[in-house]
């Protein structure tokens, strides 16, 4: 057994390391500031992984007389399949998670480049992959395509069993309305829904929109 060769750390490996965990957390911290659920951890523990995946895969098996040394790094690109999979959900009919499961799968072919040793193709990928996340949101904010959504909870006074006016405000700020909840609490209606808009400030207007209602007692949005 030669224990030397199991603890040998080249310098340009942990080179390769290092820029993988940097790239992957550069992407991540674009995700993490839109609330996105993959974020800098989860970019950076997929660019370490397919680094070191890839590392495993070129030189982990030179000791062999025949062996593949793509074999480990394709794998890489179907293993990645599952946990963009779980990123992606349909949510009021509508799918989220799309750009951030392409950026996971981006993310891990930076880590291969890296692994491989193809520094400047993983770096030029990186700042490609930020740039197009960057310039798709700036698009999508003044373009209108960018969705805000929130849960909105409506409370009315005790005794109000009309709620007509109340859901004539959310169906009128409410892009794609989904299921509404009404349940009854202490002689009191609450009425439960998600709201989707293209401009996070129609959230303040429906909130001053429903508290002008004399049947209404309180107004709560909880982001999602």
């Amino acid at each position: 057994m030669n224990l030397a060769g199991m603890f040998a750390m080249n310098p340009e490996w942990i080179l390769r390391l290092l820029l993988a965990a940097l790239t992957g957390a550069v992407i991540g911290m674009e995700r993490q500031s839109r609330s996105k659920e993959a974020g800098t951890g989860t970019h950076a523990l997929v660019c370490i992984a397919a680094a070191s995946l890839t590392l495993v895969s070129k030189y982990g098996f030179e000791d062999t007389v025949r062996f593949d040394s793509a074999r480990v790094a394709a794998q890489i690109i179907s293993g990645i399949g599952f946990l963009g999979a779980g990123i992606i959900f349909v949510r009021n009919e509508i799918v989220q998670g799309l750009t951030t499961a392409a950026g996971v799968f981006s993310t891990a072919g930076i880590g291969i480049c890296f692994g491989a040793g193809l520094c400047g193709v993983g770096i030029l990928t990186g700042i490609l992959v930020i740039l197009v996340q960057f310039s798709l949101h700036s698009f999508r904010h003044s373009s209108g395509l960018l969705l805000f959504e929130t849960r909105i909870c409506v409370t009315t006074k005790e005794s109000v069993t009309d709620i007509t006016d109340v859901m004539n405000i959310i169906r009128k700020y409410n892009n794609n309305p989904g299921r509404v909840s009404v349940s009854e609490k202490n002689n009191q209606r609450i009425v439960e829904t998600d709201l989707v808009t293209s401009h996070e400030t129609k959230f303040d207007d429906i909130i001053q929109e429903l508290k002008q209602l004399p049947t209404v007692a309180e107004v709560t949005l909880r982001k999602k």
